[in-house]
């Protein structure tokens, strides 16, 4: 039982590990993501050298196999969501004390602050304390 969820997580830990690289080969050279790349590069050299390791301890110990196999997949998922891009984003926003009393006044607050140019509400909820 043991053996066969090894064998299931080391399959599973070269899936990801080659998802991951072909992702990270795919973004290779997009502006401003550089480091996040680099970050990635680093954690899939991990994933492949833990995978290298699990495998060794194949037959040996398949405990150990299986918790190496496991690191492995979960260094492969951080280097694959590395590789995603991301958007900068500006923050735009207010602190606010709720007064309204209805769901009508809540949506025309919203409304106003939306038009506003906000995207972000940070709604008070402790007062005086």
């Amino acid at each position: 039982m043991q053996r066969e969820s090894s064998e299931r997580q080391l399959a599973l830990a070269k899936e990801r590990i080659a998802a991951a690289g072909k992702s990270l080969t795919a973004a290779d050279g997009e502006a401003g993501h550089a480091a996040a790349l680099e970050v990635g590069g680093q954690r899939l050299e991990l994933a492949n050298w833990l995978l290298a390791k699990a495998l060794r301890y194949r037959s040996a110990d398949t405990d150990a196999c299986l918790r190496l196999a496991r690191q492995a997949a979960e260094a492969a998922v951080d280097a694959y969501c590395l590789s995603l891009p991301s958007r900068a984003a500006e923050a735009r926003g207010a602190w606010y004390r709720p007064k309204e009393r209805n769901a009508g006044e809540v949506k025309a607050t919203l409304d106003r602050m939306q038009a506003a140019g906000m995207n972000e509400l940070y709604v008070e909820t402790w007062y005086w304390g």
